[in-house]
């Protein structure tokens, strides 16, 4: 068990775990799940994303604001996500709304930003079922629900109520918004980040990549794309060179391409989900959310270790200039120390 205070809003990983039932009851920034069967597992409250990847026959108790799955088989999850869910390589899983309760679970969900009405655990997407036949998974009736779980070890009352299907609406954020201006956004950016710390400026940019766009949500997550796709993105901050995506299919992009080694190893990236993307009134800013796969690994002739891959949550800021390409104009990267169940 982790208690309250245990985590604290910091990243957690739990890994490599047979036969266990695992309950944090705090609130954390980033969860990791890999490599566990035969567990049972709650997690109160993640203020971004949760990933569970290479799991068997467990049952989940998960929330956050978005849940990603990879390789999870036969397998249960009772879920708050407050964006749909997604799935990859996936097969034998059933979803129902989250069902379990402790005493400070309302105060952690208010502190990771997760609104309990808001919850999508119906709403499934599968990478992998282009026919959208359902065949990999399906949602659990309510009769054959769990009694809900307390892992405090009293009956308390419920901080997240069981949402019904389609009973949440999902909004359009773009005709929401109020303030979108540069500084705004920036300042969105802080808050979202575990860490207000300012890496140095990106070197300009070496080599020249083509992407196709044809409207300005799809031009911003190419950009995140491309941005995501450079072997050394920890020092980014500002660089309003960095990308540039035409929305119109008109296109002139260039991305940076780094092959820094460092003492026998290479850094390695990969854009593992833009949870979200909204775009201003105007259609001239954008503002992302968005996970990087970050692994280092060994050199050609080195004996060094590869370690696990780590995931770092950026947010970003984007402009469209007057001939309609989108740049990255600011990058505030999220830092935060991680915690594990080995």
């Amino acid at each position: 068990l982790k208690f309250p205070g245990d985590i604290d809003g910091q990243a957690f990983e739990i890994s490599d775990c047979k036969n266990t039932t695992m309950a944090i009851m705090d609130h954390s920034e980033q969860v990791q799940i890999d490599r566990v069967t035969g567990c049972k597992i709650f997690i109160g409250a993640c203020a971004s994303s949760t990933f569970i990847r290479n799991c068997d026959n467990c049952i989940f108790y998960i929330c956050c604001r978005q849940l990603r799955l990879r390789e999870v088989t036969n397998s249960t999850l009772y879920v708050l996500s407050m964006s749909e869910v997604h799935i990859e390589y996936s097969n034998g899983l059933k979803f129902a709304p989250f069902n379990g309760s402790y005493p400070l679970h309302g105060e952690h969900l208010k502190s990771a930003n997760i609104d309990p009405l808001h919850n999508l655990w119906y709403d499934v997407y599968d990478h992998n079922d282009a026919d959208k036949s359902h065949s990999n998974w399906k949602l659990l009736p309510e009769s054959e629900y769990e009694q809900p779980w307390f892992p405090a070890g009293s009956e308390c009352d419920f901080a997240a109520p069981r949402v019904k299907i389609g009973s949440v609406v999902k909004v359009n954020e773009t005709e929401n918004m109020q303030s979108f201006g540069l500084e705004q956004m920036k300042a969105d950016a802080k808050k979202v980040s575990a860490s207000p710390a300012m890496p140095p400026s990106l070197p300009t940019p070496s080599s020249a990549a083509s992407v196709v766009a044809s409207d300005d949500e799809s031009a911003v997550r190419a950009v995140i794309q491309l941005f995501a796709s450079a072997s050394d993105i920890s020092t980014v901050v500002d660089s309003s060179s960095f990308t540039a995506v035409s929305c119109n299919g008109t296109v002139l992009s260039d991305v940076a391409s780094f092959q820094q080694t460092l003492s026998g190893t290479a850094t390695h990236n990969e854009l593992s989900v833009c949870s979200s993307v909204t775009i201003s009134p105007l259609k001239d800013m954008a503002y992302a959310v968005f996970t990087v796969s970050q692994r280092v690994v060994a050199t050609e002739g080195s004996d060094l270790p590869t370690p696990p891959a780590s995931f770092v949550t950026y947010t970003a800021v984007l402009s469209k200039d007057s001939e309609k390409l989108w740049k990255i104009v600011h990058v505030q990267a999220a830092t935060p120390n991680t915690v594990s169940w080995m």
